[in-house]
């Protein structure tokens, strides 16, 4: 019985994210870097971090591996979303 009723509040959490993604909120946690969540539970773009997620973009398919696109940001201090390093 509890297996069943572990799946089935597992489908209703994965409906309920599905529904809210598609009227363009956030389905869990915080919103990606680059973007605030609006009033009306929508995501906006912040455009100083949208260019740093440009550059990131850039690098990768300019043939930079994760950890030197990490390296090049830190050495420029761009902060993480949390602030740090």
């Amino acid at each position: 019985m509890a297996e069943a009723e572990r799946d089935i509040i597992t489908e209703r959490t994965k409906g309920g994210r599905v529904m809210k993604a598609g009227r363009g909120g956030i389905a869990c946690g915080r919103p990606p870097y680059g973007y605030v969540i609006d009033r009306e539970g929508g995501l906006q773009v912040v455009p100083e971090q949208a260019a740093v997620v440009r550059r990131i973009f850039a690098e990768r398919e300019a043939g930079r591996i994760l950890q030197q696109i990490a390296d090049g940001l830190n050495a420029d201090q761009v902060p993480s979303p949390r602030g740090r390093a």
